[in-house]
C-alpha cells in the first residue's frame, strides 16, 4: 500500500520556456548585452556570460565529488566562485545572481497534468512531498509552486540546495526516508529523468513511475549541438518542445507541423507583416496553393498584433496567368520564352497550342522540340520564339477567352479592395507569374503594387509592374520543391478560370481529398497554429526573437537536405506531392532492391529527391546509392567489362562485394 507519494519538480511539475536549463544563460546574455542597466558589467563577462556560468558551476560540483560525503551546491556558491574565477567584484556578481534568479521566476510555466494528480491526491486524503536537485533557493521554488496551484501551500519540498543531499546521488531519498518514516516498499516517487527520478530509487525499492517529459526531435538536437548559447535556438526550440508537451497531441503529423513547419514559416510571415505595417498595406492577397497555410499563420500573427491587415485567398497558379500577358510587352515575351525553355519538350500543352499549327510557324529543323535539344540549338529556338510575331500571335489566339477571365477574376477579387492598399503574398518563385498578373490588375488598379516571396530561386526574373521582395533566397537548384511540401493545401491546382452566374470561379485540378486527409493534414495544420499562437505571445515578452529571423530557416533548410534523419525522411518523403503531376505520389518514396539496381545500371529512379528516399531503404539500397553516387562512370565500365563473357561472374562477384563494403571502403578513403 502506497503511503507517500513523491514528486519530481523541473520537467515533472513544472518547466522552462527555453529548451534547456542553459537557455537560461543565454538570455541574461543577451539582457545584459542590450538593457543599458548593465553597463557597469566589464566587457569580458558580457561576451563570455553563458561559458563563466556554465564553468562556475561545472567547478563547484567537480569541487564537491572529491569530499567524502558530496553534497549540493547553491546560488550563492556558484556566483562566489563566479566572482573569484573571473575577478568580478562580489557586487556584480549578486546583480547577476538577482538577475538569474528574475529570469528563471519568469521563464517557468505549469505542467498541469502533474499538478492536477497532486490536487486529486490531497483531495484524497494522500500524503505528498517534493523531491528536487536544485540551486535555487526554498522561497523561489515554493513561491513559483505556489502561484500555480494553492495545493502547494501545505506540501513539504526536499531541495538539494537546502538538504545538501542530491536525488542523483540517492541521498536525499535516504534523508527523506528518515524524516518521512515511511517504508521503501510503501513509497512512490514520480519524475522525468531516467537515473535520479527512476534508477536511483528503484535501487532502494522505492516504487518508480517515469514521467514521459517531451523529447526532442533530431534536428533539434542538431540545432541546439551547435548553438545552445543562441537565445533565439533556446526561446523557438522550447517552444516547440512546450506546444508538443502541454498539448498531449502525440501524433507525428502533428508534432511535425509544430517542430519544423511552424519554426520554418513563422519568421518569414512575421516579416510580412511587419513590411506590411511600414510600407501601410492593409490587405494581403495570399495566392495559391502555397499560400493557404502562410494565410493560416497570417490570421493569428495579424489577430493579436496587426488588427488593420486583412486577408485574402487568391487562386492562381503559373498554368492559369503565364499565357494571359499582353504579347507587345517585350520583356515579358523575353521572360515567358526563357521559362518554357526549362521544359521546352512539352511547349505545346503548356502553352496551349495545337501541335500541328506550332509546327507551322516553326522551321523543320526545331520540328523534334518534344525529344529536347542542347544548348547551341536550344539558345537558338530561344531567339527565333521571342521575335516570332506569329508565334505570339498564335499564344493569344488560343489563350484570348483565357485572359479574358482572367481579368474578370482578378477584377473580381481586388476591387472590393480597391481602396485599401494591397499586396501579394507567395512561396518561392522567378517572379514571372506574378509578372503575368500584375500586367492584367494594372488596367483597373492604379497604386503601387507589392508582391512578398520566402525564396528567391536560382532563376530569378526582373520584376515588371510590381515591386518583388524577397526574405531569402534558395542557393541551391530543386531545393524549392522541398519547402513546397511543407505548403500543401486541400485542394488542386488552379487551372484555369469559369464563369457561374455572373461570378467567375476557379477550375481546379483532380485532387484525392481522401489520400490528402489520410495523410492527416488537419493534424498538421493544428500543430503549425499551435506554435505560432504560443511564441506570437514568447515574442512579446522576448523582443530578441525577432532579431534572428532567418536562422532557422538556413538551418533546418541545411538540415533537410544534407544531414536528414531517418524518422524526419519517412514523414517528409511521403508527403502527397504533385509536382511530376501526379497528385497521389510520395514525394520521396523508399526504395526496393530492384529498383536500386536499375539506378545502379540504367541512372534511372522514380523519387524527387533521392537522399530522402535513401534515408527511407534498406541498408542494401542505401549502399546502391551510395556506391552509385561515388562511381558515375560505374555503367560505362561495367558494360565494357561484360562484354566479355568469361568474366560476368567475377565482375557481378566483385560488384557485390564493393557495394557491401563501399561504406567501410569510403570512410578509410581506400580505392579499389
Amino acid at each position: 500500500m502506497i503511503e507517500l507519494y513523491s514528486f519530481d519538480i523541473f520537467d515533472t511539475l513544472i518547466t522552462r520556456k527555453v529548451a534547456t536549463p542553459k537557455g537560461i544563460f543565454a538570455i541574461i546574455k543577451h539582457i545584459i548585452n542590450t538593457d543599458n542597466k548593465y553597463n557597469n558589467i566589464p566587457d569580458d563577462i558580457k561576451e563570455n556570460f553563458f561559458e563563466y556560468r556554465i564553468n562556475s558551476e561545472l567547478q563547484l560540483r567537480q569541487i564537491n565529488e572529491t569530499e567524502l560525503i558530496p553534497s549540493d551546491i547553491t546560488i550563492e556558491e556558484i556566483y562566489n566562485r563566479f566572482s573569484l574565477n573571473y575577478n568580478l567584484p562580489i557586487q556584480i556578481a549578486d546583480i547577476l545572481k538577482e538577475l538569474e534568479t528574475e529570469i528563471e521566476i519568469k521563464n517557468l510555466i505549469p505542467i498541469n497534468e502533474n499538478i492536477e494528480k497532486i490536487e486529486k491526491l490531497v483531495n484524497e486524503g494522500k500524503r505528498v512531498v517534493l523531491i528536487s536537485d536544485m540551486y535555487l533557493p526554498y522561497s523561489v521554488i515554493k513561491g513559483v509552486l505556489c502561484s500555480f496551484s494553492k495545493v502547494f501551500e501545505n506540501i513539504k519540498i526536499y531541495l538539494s540546495s537546502s538538504v545538501g543531499y542530491m536525488k542523483s546521488k540517492g541521498g536525499i531519498y535516504e534523508y527523506v526516508h528518515s524524516i518521512e518514516k515511511v517504508e521503501y516498499s510503501n513509497w512512490l516517487h514520480i519524475g522525468d529523468n531516467i537515473k535520479s527520478d527512476y534508477d536511483v530509487p528503484l535501487k532502494f525499492g522505492i516504487n518508480t513511475q517515469l514521467y514521459n517529459y517531451v523529447e526532442f526531435k533530431e534536428y533539434e538536437k542538431y540545432a541546439l549541438d551547435k548553438y545552445a548559447n543562441n537565445v533565439f535556438v533556446q526561446l523557438t526550440i522550447g517552444c516547440a518542445k512546450n506546444v508538443r508537451l502541454l498539448s498531449k497531441n502525440r501524433n507525428e503529423k502533428f508534432q511535425l507541423g509544430v517542430s519544423l513547419a511552424g519554426v520554418f514559416f513563422y519568421p518569414y510571415i512575421k516579416w510580412v507583416l511587419e513590411q506590411s505595417d511600414k510600407n501601410n498595406i492593409n490587405c494581403l492577397y495570399f495566392i495559391a496553393r502555397d499560400g493557404y497555410i502562410l494565410k493560416e499563420i497570417a490570421d493569428i500573427i495579424i489577430k493579436d498584433d496587426y488588427p488593420q491587415i486583412t486577408t485574402e485567398y487568391l487562386y492562381g497558379s503559373r498554368k492559369a496567368w503565364r499565357t494571359t500577358f499582353d504579347i507587345n510587352d517585350i520583356e515579358l515575351r523575353k521572360q515567358f520564352v526563357i521559362s518554357l525553355l526549362w521544359t521546352h519538350q512539352k511547349i505545346d500543352s503548356v502553352c496551349n497550342l495545337n501541335k500541328k499549327d506550332f509546327l507551322k510557324i516553326l522551321p523543320s529543323k526545331f520540328h523534334n522540340y518534344t525529344k529536347g535539344f542542347g544548348p547551341t540549338k536550344l539558345a537558338k529556338f530561344r531567339e527565333l520564339l521571342i521575335n516570332s510575331d506569329e508565334f505570339f500571335k498564335l499564344l493569344l489566339q488560343n489563350n484570348s477567352d483565357k485572359k479574358l477571365l482572367v481579368l474578370k477574376y482578378l477584377k473580381q477579387e481586388i476591387t472590393k479592395n480597391i481602396e485599401k492598399n494591397i499586396a501579394f503574398v507567395d512561396l518561392d518563385g522567378s517572379g514571372f507569374s506574378q509578372n503575368c498578373m500584375s500586367k492584367i490588375v494594372r488596367s483597373f488598379y492604379d497604386k503601387n503594387l507589392i508582391s512578398y516571396y520566402m525564396f528567391s530561386t536560382t532563376a530569378l526574373f526582373h520584376p515588371v509592374n510590381i515591386h518583388s521582395k524577397y526574405f531569402s533566397s534558395l542557393k541551391k537548384p530543386l531545393i524549392g520543391n522541398i519547402v513546397e511540401l511543407f505548403t500543401r493545401a486541400p485542394h488542386g491546382q488552379t487551372l484555369g478560370y469559369k464563369e457561374i452566374n455572373e461570378k467567375v470561379e476557379p477550375i481546379l485540378d483532380q485532387f484525392d481529398i481522401d489520400v490528402f486527409n489520410n495523410w492527416q493534414f488537419n493534424e498538421y495544420l493544428n500543430g503549425i497554429k499551435a506554435y505560432i499562437s504560443l511564441i506570437n505571445k514568447y515574442k512579446n515578452e522576448y523582443p530578441c526573437i525577432s532579431f534572428d529571423n532567418q536562422f532557422f530557416v538556413n538551418l533546418y533548410l541545411n538540415y533537410i537536405v544534407e544531414n536528414v534523419d531517418e524518422n524526419t525522411a519517412n514523414l517528409i518523403g511521403n508527403i502527397i506531392h504533385s509536382y511530376s503531376g501526379k497528385e497521389n505520389k510520395e514525394f520521396a518514396p523508399k526504395i526496393n532492391n530492384i529498383n536500386a539496381l536499375k539506378y545502379l545500371f540504367f541512372d534511372k529512379i522514380d523519387t524527387e529527391n533521392i537522399f530522402i528516399s535513401r534515408m527511407r531503404s534498406n541498408s542494401f539500397v542505401k549502399s546502391v546509392i551510395d556506391y552509385k553516387q561515388h562511381h558515375p562512370k560505374f555503367r560505362k565500365d561495367i558494360i565494357n567489362v561484360l562484354v566479355n563473357p568469361k568474366k560476368k561472374i567475377a565482375v557481378i562477384t566483385i560488384l557485390w562485394i564493393k557495394i557491401n563494403l563501399s561504406n567501410i571502403i569510403w570512410k578509410e578513403n581506400i580505392e579499389i
